[in-house]
């Protein structure tokens, strides 16, 4: 059945079921509120791994970036350009593109590069960050190869309520951050609103291993500074209806610094971006009905003045969705819906102005045939002014094996990744001639919830991708780098997760580990001058990652300690260069206080406690070991 007809079909049902709605009043079901208010990707997971940080994670490093928290926390690999640079995510074998980053459901990557950088948002952003791996369900959107990062805020709560949160902390190398947060709710409204503000000389001082006697040197103009505020409302306009609507702007400074194998940089970086959403839900009888929209804005302006370098880049993004809902019984849940997208890039590289036409079409279904088992299908479709890609299917489900403790879960489908902006126009390069990478995944694994605390929690997932028409830039002939599209990448690899807490009067014991092995090569490329990197490791994408902590929890203190592995990390297409593997650790040591309706948390850290040595990309160096220091203010009032 084309994606069309079975569209068609689902929104055809959809309707006639409203117009009995009057008939079947007696037996309307009583709808879920998680159901109501979530996103479709928590109703269409079934069979995908996701890992949640939720509110207690994030805040136990209140200023950190996602990207340090997924650093810290999961075993994906973060692609990091040094202190205060860029840092992407490269999840299960693939590239930063491969990696949506989705917020109030819309996907905020940038259009002209096709990644988001992880550098400059920050964490307590949100209280609710889901990461699914692998490529997510088509009701998500497509792109995902590698994962959906999903910025998320939990249901809003419609009752009286006053909180609000400070912090502030100063570390080693110059830096100084601060967070705000205040939100207020009655039986109508609520409100967020988070502001932040953080500056670093990032002056640290490092071993030059490209130079013959390896002096110590200290990395200048390395500074970065940054500042944001978000506002986010929801009122309830009926018993069944909501408006919700945001914005989110952001202003990042920084310096560029120097590469270990040139003397100095003059080189800086601002970007700038304003993100807004609307969107009405109203719930009548068994259906849900969802329209939004988004207006993102997207400005960076580089300048070098040593090569008299002044560019500026802008990028304007319109976004439109409406989505049905049908919530047939307790059983089957019906989602179909049409989205719609202008993405308008003004760069001088392009030599004109581009833009790009999206619209898709998507379907899916959730079915629980009985107690314990759920089971997914869904649909995607998208229209482009540049190629059309095919039609993505995927279906998954979990299983119940043995009373609630041993779960198996499997997925399949199609993803698919339509070349960037700055893939297809920039001015020298770009390969107007690219295909769509398409991508056919399979994964299935089983997890284990004890419920008691003498056997941990354990997760294993085992993963295959055949990628066709993997798009690489590498050197032409002329020297000048370019696109092109490999024949075939085939990734497969290994994901595990244990999770063990044993508690003892007031004397509470976690444990958590994550291992990913990660195999991604090109085993099939109609190039003939291909033979030497047939079957190597894909640069930058290292085999084995290892993330764990422990927490020790006593009174009202907390000792947390997180010990990160990266494996040796090729950096040539041939595998004759690579990146030595290195290991991190970081140790926190905190206090929580509490007066009445206030509470007072102090913490004190040590990243890198090892001082270890290392470079996550060729030539840029990271910091050794350096300190921090803050203070939490938290005010509840109900």
């Amino acid at each position: 059945m084309s994606l069309l007809r079975m569209f068609c079909v689902f929104t055809f049902a959809g309707l006639i079921s409203v117009l009995n709605a009057d008939a079947q009043t007696s037996d309307t079901i009583r709808l879920k509120e998680v159901e109501i208010h979530s996103d479709r990707n928590n109703l269409f997971d079934q069979g995908s791994h996701i890992t949640n940080f939720d509110s207690s994670t994030i805040s136990l490093a209140p200023n950190q970036t996602i990207a340090e928290l997924l650093q810290q926390n999961s075993a994906m690999f973060i692609k990091s350009y040094g202190a205060g640079g860029v840092a992407v995510i490269s999840a299960r074998g693939t590239e930063a593109r491969h990696n949506n980053v989705l917020w109030h459901g819309f996907n905020i990557n940038s259009a002209s590069l096709g990644l988001s950088d992880l550098s400059i948002i920050p964490s307590f952003i949100t209280d609710n960050i889901q990461l699914i791996h692998g490529g997510s369900s088509p009701v998500n959107g497509n792109a995902a190869l590698g994962s959906t990062l999903i910025l998320n805020n939990h249901k809003p709560e419609f009752k009286k309520a006053f909180k609000s949160m400070l912090n502030f902390e100063t570390g080693s190398f110059g830096n100084y951050q601060g967070n705000a947060s205040v939100d207020f709710s009655n039986d109508h409204v609520t409100s967020a609103t988070k502001v932040f503000y953080h500056t670093s000389e990032n002056d640290f001082t490092y071993i030059n291993t490209t130079h013959r006697l390896k002096p110590e040197v200290k990395q200048t103009h390395g500074a970065v500074s940054g500042y944001g505020f978000l506002q986010d409302f929801c009122f309830k306009t009926g018993s069944n209806q909501y408006i919700s609507a945001g914005i989110w702007y952001q202003f990042t400074n920084r310096e560029i610094p120097p590469l270990m194998t040139v003397p100095e940089s003059h080189a800086e970086q601002r970007d700038s971006v304003l993100r807004t959403y609307l969107n009405y839900r109203i719930l009548i009888n068994k259906h849900s009905f969802k329209v939004s929209a988004g207006w993102f804005q997207e400005y960076q302006f580089y300048v070098d003045s040593k090569s008299a370098r002044d560019l500026d880049y802008l990028v304007i993004n319109y976004n439109g969705e409406f989505e049905w809902r049908y919530f047939y019984n307790d059983k089957i849940i019906i989602n179909s819906g049409v989205s719609s997208s202008l993405a308008q890039a003004s760069f001088k590289e392009y030599d004109q102005q581009r833009q790009r036409n999206t619209t898709s079409l998507f379907s899916g279904i959730s079915f629980r045939p009985f107690s314990g088992w759920d089971f997914h299908a869904s649909v995607r479709s998208e229209f482009t002014n540049v190629q059309n890609p095919p039609v993505a299917p995927a279906i998954g489900f979990n299983g119940n094996l043995l009373r609630n403790k041993l779960y198996l879960v499997a997925n399949s489908g199609i993803s698919y990744s339509i070349p960037s902006m700055n893939d297809l126009y920039w001015i020298p390069g770009g390969n107007a001639h690219l295909k769509t990478e398409t991508a056919f995944s399979h994964e299935a694994g089983i997890s284990l919830f004890p419920g008691d605390s003498v056997l941990p929690q354990f997760r294993i997932t085992g993963f295959i991708s055949n990628v066709d028409n993997w798009i690489r830039w590498q050197p032409t002939t002329g020297g000048i780098h370019s696109p092109d599209n490999l024949q075939q990448v085939q990734i497969k690899g290994v994901e595990a997760q244990v999770s063990w807490t044993k508690s003892a009067a007031k004397l509470m014991l976690t444990l958590n580990a994550n291992y990913s092995w990660n195999i991604s090569a090109i085993v099939a490329s109609e190039n003939p001058h291909s033979a030497a990197i047939i079957d190597k490791q894909i640069p930058y994408i290292p085999e084995h990652r290892i993330a764990g902590s422990i927490y020790l929890h006593w009174h009202q203190f907390m000792l947390a300690y997180q010990q990160n592995f990266t494996g040796i990390t090729y950096t040539t297409a041939d595998n004759n260069s690579h990146l030595n593997d290195y290991a991190t650790a970081n140790v926190t040591l905190s206090k929580n206080i509490n007066i009445q309706k206030t509470g007072i948390r102090l913490y004190f850290r040590v990243t890198n406690l090892f001082d270890a040595q290392y470079q996550v990309m060729a030539y840029r160096p990271m910091p050794g070991r350096w300190i921090s220091t803050g203070v939490t203010l938290k005010l509840n009032h109900h």
